[in-house]
């Protein structure tokens, strides 16, 4: 069978170049949707039970990392001319009921994926082709239609053509000057230009941008993304069209619009049918959130009128449009505008949504005819779809862009304090001035965030860094969780600590906030009062303060820990679903607060230190029994024993931890913030166990293999051994289950940790990297299997040093993307009692650790790999390695919590240097990468895979 000219980019599916171009393209789109139908093809099996037919009914979604896995397997196909016949068939079944329209998600990052959405669009094969995203902040349609043109000569002079054009109750352009919400923002230019233009700018919010010029920015899919985020669109349309061309295809867009299309699809038929004068136009590239889409057609818009009408007071006298039809009588259950909506909702499903654009006339009429009565009618009532919060600059000049005339400069806002007063129960008024804490009584506690001149009791030393808070021109929600740490009497006389409580405040753009109310309650010695306060925004950490007070029992109010959410970056939108903070209290003992959504709780279970400790014992003998063997299976003794002790130890705390949350929900939760206030606070979250603590004759899963294997965690959800206590599961341990984001203590507001921004949200892609190592791993340095030899294979550039002072040199020569380590740990030789880092009989003590050793000052720092002999924990406090890497500035750093072997070391670096160049590594996340490369370590039988953790925002991608 005749295949393609070596170098293609269809070879990303068919390395073999086996298959002809249409075949290929049938592959490419089956592989990715039905995956189980194709493998058995390539097994020579046709038998399938995947219902085929139901595919056409719906958009299909295309996984292309999934395609790629399945191409690898191409070339072990002995009949490929077979092999296409069935395919062929395969791919008839597949359509019989309709044309295919598809949602592409993932994909190599190598990968051309502009190309591949024409490609596969340009064989015939599908109707449109989306790729997938999401964005709930972005407003949805409001009929008619709001379009928003840049101030420049070309957007003003399309508004003006467009002002005369068809359809012209469907939609009012608008030339922005200011802060707007638009439906449809038209950049007339290229992709590179509307780029350009919005990188200049503050924020903007516009349900879709369309770039009705060619798709010219090298970064292809990438600028997709970032253009569709800081405009926080739903969709964005890259045209590709000449200027002639760009009026008649937005008038035939607003009419496939107006036809209830989700933007997606009506795109792409404006494209095939404005374009007439092009015998083959290109298909436009659209990325897309669909959910979106499906609530901008016009009959949801309809829908949501009808809503709005139901809110209208009762007394309201309304007539009902002609365009509703009959409208039943106002009874005292339902008033006249609620009878309207009822016929409005009615009337909507029976307009004519498909000839030409009636209906979403029908719908603009009745909404003038009632606004004429009511008033603007507001459709955009949810908070997430107010106002923007910035205005766009115009265009670069080239695109015959003429300069606003400036506007005066907005003054900043005057930074905020959490603040607080003390009230004696019951009292109200204002109160007076601070009064010391009494001992054995209880004060109601306010606490409130404000500008520094607003007068209160007590005013914490540093502002709340609202940098750290997405942009929003509504203000934010936030939770306070007000934490005592000191114990009190209770009833029955013994000790206590009182539990945490939190409550919500609304913090506005500007002034102060509302109040949370909590009681304060003193115990017997005044001098030993302790709380910490947290605030959080998205069930995220954001800051935490100590309440204190000073030798005259005056509480005072001090910054803690700041820690940066990264809320610019696309992928930190998802909330925890988990805080931890973890602390020592007083006595020295393990605190954990605990923060799920609804409530919070602090815990110092007995023996948690020395739970942990043991855990690190463990860990330490096992992980050292395992070093240089070759027998590395998941089923061996050593690994098994090692998991039980694991698994009992995380089993109590689990325990501990549900009396106050419930076991379902710590199940459920998927993403985990894990904080530390303190150095030394560290809290083993991955070891903790879901499943009932196993026995000790409790033998290996028989799912485990599958369940590791399973990113969706299917497997184990259905696994009928997950509650057994005679087995184990290596996917009940939350550091093989759970996405986990750490942040190391950092309260020194001159230290700014590396967080994701938008445009610079990788690691990667890696292509450079330093090299040391310790003398004690010297064998694992030489020779074709040594580490620099593997590392030299996968990455261009590669840089070996032998001393600390060359390593210094190479770090602020210029930038690398990885930097990896192999250093033993031991106590300085130089300075006494010191921790330092060993790489080839060098000594780095930690005293002198900067960010020299780091960070060159590029656009974000390097990911470290520091893989050696207890990196991760040190005798003394504040020298903690890994975190002293992170807060030097490295944005995220891979680190041991035990002793582990040079050759441990090496398959762990090698792993991850598969993970992060493997396909669709560029898309996750920095946790997501994390829990893959557990899992697929210990799949193989290495148990170091337990001792791997990382600090470092987890919105950051490979």
């Amino acid at each position: 069978m005749a295949g393609k000219a070596a170098g293609t980019r269809e070879t990303v599916f068919d390395p073999g170049q086996r298959l002809p171009t249409a075949t290929l393209a049938h592959f490419v789109a089956l592989a990715g949707a039905v995956p189980d139908a194709v493998a058995p093809l390539l097994a020579d099996d046709d038998t399938t039970s995947t219902d085929l037919a139901a595919l056409a009914a719906t958009w299909w979604r295309i996984d292309l990392d999934q395609a790629v896995a399945l191409g690898a397997r191409l070339d072990a196909v002995r009949d490929i001319d077979g092999f296409a016949v069935r395919l062929d068939r395969l791919w008839a079944q597949a359509c019989a009921t309709g044309p295919v329209r598809a949602v592409l998600t993932g994909g190599p990052a190598a990968l051309d994926a502009v190309w591949l959405a024409r490609w596969l669009a340009d064989q015939g094969l599908l109707e449109t082709v989306v790729f997938d995203h999401s964005q709930w902040r972005a407003p949805p349609f409001d009929w008619p239609l709001r379009v928003g043109l840049p101030l420049s000569a070309q957007g003003r002079g399309l508004a003006q053509t467009l002002r005369a054009g068809w359809f012209r109750e469907l939609y009012e352009p608008v030339v922005l000057r200011g802060d707007e919400v638009i439906d449809l923002l038209l950049y007339p230019g290229s992709l590179s230009q509307a780029l350009r233009s919005a990188r200049r700018s503050r924020r903007r919010r516009a349900g879709a941008v369309v770039v009705l010029g060619a798709f010219n920015h090298p970064a292809g899919l990438e600028a997709l993304r970032e253009l569709a985020w800081r405009l926080e669109a739903a969709a964005v349309v890259v045209c590709g069209l000449e200027a002639s061309h760009w009026p008649q295809w937005f008038f035939q867009l607003v009419a496939e619009l107006s036809h209830n299309l989700p933007i997606p699809q009506a795109a792409f038929e404006a494209q095939r049918r404005a374009v007439f004068t092009v015998e083959h136009p290109e298909p436009p590239v659209v990325l897309c959130d669909m959910d979106h889409a499906d609530r901008s057609r016009p009959i949801e818009v309809a829908r949501r009128l009808a809503d709005a009408l139901r809110q209208q007071p009762a007394d309201h006298a309304v007539t009902a449009p002609p365009e509703v039809g009959p409208v039943a009588d106002a009874t005292p259950d339902r008033s006249a505008a609620g009878a309207i909506a009822d016929a409005l909702e009615s009337a909507a499903e029976q307009w004519p949504w498909t000839s030409e654009t009636q209906g979403a006339s029908l719908l603009v009429r009745t909404r003038h005819a009632l606004e004429q009565q009511l008033g603007a009618i507001e459709l955009r009532r949810d908070p997430r779809f107010h106002a923007a919060t910035a205005r766009m600059e115009p265009p670069e000049a080239e695109t015959g862009a003429e300069p606003p005339t400036p506007d005066a400069p907005a003054e900043p806002a005057p930074p905020r304090h959490v603040k607080f007063d003390l009230w004696p129960p019951g009292a109200t008024g204002v109160p007076g001035e601070p009064t010391p804490l009494a001992p054995d009584t209880e004060r109601r506690l306010e606490v409130f965030i404000a500008e520094a001149a607003v007068a209160a009791q007590g005013t914490a030393d540093q502002p709340l860094d609202e940098r750290l808070l997405p942009p929003s021109a509504d203000g934010h929600t936030l939770t306070i969780v007000y934490c005592p740490l000191s114990p009190i009497k209770a009833d029955n006389g013994k000790p206590h600590i009182p539990p945490p409580a939190s409550a919500t405040v609304h913090l506005p753009p500007r002034g102060s906030s509302t109040r949370a109310t909590f009681a304060l309650r003193c115990g017997a010695s005044v001098a030993d009062f302790r709380a910490r306060l947290i605030v959080l925004h998205a069930q995220r950490v954001i800051q935490s303060l100590l309440l204190l007070p000073d030798a005259g029992g005056l509480l005072g109010l001090t910054v803690e820990n700041r820690y940066a959410p990264g809320f610019e970056s696309p992928s930190a939108d998802a909330p925890a679903d988990l805080a931890f903070l973890i602390n020592d209290n007083a006595d020295g003992v393990s605190g954990l607060t605990t923060m799920a959504p609804d409530k919070a709780s602090f815990l110092t279970p007995d023996g948690l230190k020395e739970s942990i400790t043991q855990m690190r014992k463990i860990l330490n003998a096992a992980v050292q029994a395992e070093a240089g063997s070759t027998d590395l299976r998941l089923d061996r003794p050593e690994l098994l024993d090692l998991m039980r002790q694991l698994a009992n130890h995380g089993a109590m705390v689990v325990e501990e931890l549900s009396i106050q949350h419930s076991l379902a929900q710590l199940d459920a939760a998927q993403r985990v913030q894990v904080v530390e206030a303190v150095d030394q606070a560290y809290f083993p979250v991955e070891f903790l166990y879901g499943g009932p603590a196993p026995e000790p004759g409790a033998t290996l899963c028989p799912s485990a293999q599958a369940a590791l294997a399973d990113d969706s965690g299917a497997v184990h959800d259905r696994c009928p051994h997950r509650h057994d206590e005679g087995h184990v599961c290596p996917v009940s341990f939350w550091g093989f289950r759970k996405c986990i984001e750490r942040h190391a203590p950092n309260g020194d507001a001159a230290t700014v940790v590396s967080v994701p921004v938008p445009g610079q949200e990788r690691l990667g892609p890696f292509s450079s990297a330093l090299l040391a190592a310790s003398d004690r791993a010297h064998d694992e340095m030489e020779g074709p299997a040594g580490l620099p030899a593997a590392v030299g294979a996968r990455l261009a550039d590669v840089t070996t040093v032998t001393s600390w002072a060359d390593w210094k040199a190479q770090v602020m020569a210029r930038p690398r993307d990885l930097l990896l380590l192999m250093p033993h740990s031991d106590k300085s030789s130089v300075f006494v009692g010191m921790p330092s880092l060993e790489v080839s009989k060098d000594e780095l003590a930690a005293s002198n650790l900067s960010e020299k050793y780091v960070y060159s000052g590029e656009a974000h720092g390097p990911l470290v790999l520091l893989l050696g002999c207890s990196t991760s924990f040190a005798d003394l406090p504040f020298l903690n390695f890994v975190r002293r890497f992170h807060l030097k500035g490295a944005p995220a750093v891979v680190g041991t919590l035990s002793v582990v072997h040079a050759t441990q070391a090496h398959r762990v670096a090698e792993r991850l240097l598969e993970l992060a160049l493997s396909p669709g590594a560029g898309t996750l996340r920095l946790d997501e990468a994390l829990l893959r490369l557990r899992r697929a370590l210990l799949a193989e039988g290495n148990g170091v895979s337990f001792t791997l953790m990382a600090y470092g925002h987890s919105a950051w991608r490979l």
